[in-house]
């Protein structure tokens, strides 16, 4: 099975990561289990950001976290943390079986309860906070 993975966040590390992904897609096949991840769509409060990003990345489309969610198996978001739990809350009742993936800096106990909310609605909450700077999310080796 098919499936797309959505990208939320074009900042100052979002844009790279989102980009990195962008181009394994291109080069090879990306497997999450079984499914084949063939598509990525990017989201950003900043309008110009996405369009900018869809543009130099052909195929890539954007969307809107909150509605029309089915298709996505993976969500990355790369968004401050403040944002972190009401993004999710919103984007719950519109996917399943998805992995939700928090590559900001959270407070563990937000972490912690967006896990346990997510799996009620049949979804995987997972914290990965990223650091390394945009440098490294640019050239590889975030930690």
């Amino acid at each position: 099975m098919t499936v797309k993975m959505g990208f939320i966040g074009l900042g100052k590390m979002g844009w790279w990561m989102a980009e990195r992904v962008y181009v394994k897609l291109q080069r090879e096949t990306v497997r999450v289990g079984e499914n084949e991840v063939d598509e990525l769509a990017v989201y950003d409060v900043d309008k110009g950001k996405v369009k900018e990003f869809t543009r130099l990345h052909p195929g890539c489309k954007p969307f809107f976290p909150f509605e029309k969610l089915r298709d996505f198996l993976v969500i990355w978001l790369m968004i401050p943390s403040e944002h972190v739990e009401e993004t999710v809350k919103l984007m719950l009742p519109n996917v399943k079986n998805c992995i939700i993936v928090d590559g900001g800096n959270s407070d563990p106990r937000v972490s912690v309860k967006l896990a346990k909310l997510a799996r009620e609605y049949g979804n995987w909450f997972v914290d990965v906070g990223c650091s390394g700077g945009p440098y490294k999310a640019k050239t590889g080796g975030l930690s």
